[in-house]
């Protein structure tokens, strides 16, 4: 049996699309975990709730290794912790049907079932004939996506497992990205938004309130629309925050309400005709709107990620408070092969509150230069 530190078992393979241990789990290759000194051996792993739970004994005690969830590629967290918890010893002492293991894939949030799930599973699929997996159908369109060459187990059955685990990476491959954008045609192919081929198409991403939060934000919006089509002419602009999956809660109606009530007031504020609200719309009607748009404004993060890794070549600006917006861009084309690197904003026209911190409100000091800014990078494309 072979030992494996925890550095190695966190190791990527496979374009930073699966981790070794996933690897390890997904052929039942049992391993030996060395850790400060000791060494402990692998008994079974568990899916509970976003992370995986690796489970080990040693001579005397059984011990429990936590990952993280979807967004960092389910990275097992150091140190191994002896097991106190009734919860983990009910997995432990827990009968089973099948001596084998089960992929868990589906997630609420689709960017982290496009770029942290989908890739680890193509990567899979294309080394073996045979695995089972149960789909979370959480987002809508999951099971349409993923492969059917492989055994799909439905809830019930997967409890029947020995070991069920998560997979996922931190890279969206080329060959993934060719499957979502099959996907895409395949559903959008009758979709007809009724596009006047005499307008440019500008996506404009409203945030509302909360974490990461663009203060004044219905007016920097206003003025924007104004400045631009006084500029330019025949602009049309979509205008959005929010897009349902068929994993909703009171959360999300209430997300879309909050954003909803700013896309009005700016629809209502603004002197010109030429906006129509897109959002509450599901993720594929979404997606039929945004094929169509030249060029995009939005906020870093999943409203980026809903276009951006989507349409990878779609030029367009994120709008955030960190100060290190070169950095931020980069990092939003990197997770995506073949990405454009979105443009971003100049970083000596922003206070963020805190200051330095990714998740604070932010504002600009000058309308003005943030729409000269984003002007020209517009017209670049249109």
């Amino acid at each position: 049996m072979i030992q494996y530190s925890l550095e190695n078992l966190n190791n990527y393979i496979g374009q930073k699309c699966l981790r070794l241990y996933q690897s390890l789990l997904v052929d039942d290759v049992d391993f030996l975990l060395e850790f400060e000194g000791f060494t402990y051996k692998f008994f079974r792993v568990n899916a509970l709730g976003d992370k995986n739970v690796l489970f080990f004994k040693n001579e005397c005690d059984f011990f429990y290794l936590d990952s993280t969830e979807a967004g960092e590629g389910y990275k097992l967290i150091n140190p191994p912790k002896i097991i106190s918890d009734d919860k983990y010893f009910k997995i432990l002492n827990s009968s089973f049907k099948y001596n084998s293991s089960c992929i868990i894939m589906g997630h609420w949030n689709f960017a982290h079932f496009i770029w942290n799930q989908l890739p680890a599973f193509n990567f899979i699929s294309s080394k073996k004939d045979k695995f089972y997996c149960h789909i979370r159908n959480s987002f809508g369109y999951c099971d349409q996506i993923v492969p059917t060459e492989f055994y799909r187990i439905d809830e019930e059955s997967s409890f029947q497992f020995k070991n069920t685990f998560f997979i996922g990476g931190e890279f969206l491959n080329l060959g993934t990205y060719n499957l979502i954008s099959k996907f895409l045609n395949l559903n959008l192919s009758s979709f007809n938004p009724m596009i006047d081929k005499n307008y440019k198409y500008i996506y404009l991403g409203i945030r509302g309130r909360g974490y990461r939060e663009l203060l004044h934000e219905i007016e920097f919006y206003v003025g924007l629309i104004d400045y631009l089509t006084s500029r330019v002419g025949d602009l049309f602009f979509y205008v959005d925050g929010f897009s349902f999956s068929s994993t909703n809660s009171n959360f999300f109606d209430a997300r879309f309400s909050d954003i909803n009530q700013s896309i009005n007031k700016i629809i209502d504020i603004t002197t010109y005709n030429n906006i129509r609200s897109i959002n509450g719309l599901h993720l594929i009607d979404f997606w039929g709107y945004i094929r169509d748009i030249d060029f995009y404004i939005t906020h870093e993060g999943t409203m980026h990620h809903k276009l951006g890794w989507l349409y990878k070549d779609k030029p367009g600006l994120i709008l955030n408070g960190s100060p290190y917006q070169e950095a931020t861009s980069l990092w939003h084309s990197l997770q995506v092969e073949g990405s454009v690197a979105p443009y971003y904003i100049d970083v000596n026209n922003i206070n963020t509150y805190p200051e330095n911190d990714r998740n604070s409100y932010f504002s600009f000091k000058s309308f003005e230069i943030a729409y000269f800014n984003i002007f020209n990078k517009l017209k670049a494309h249109i």
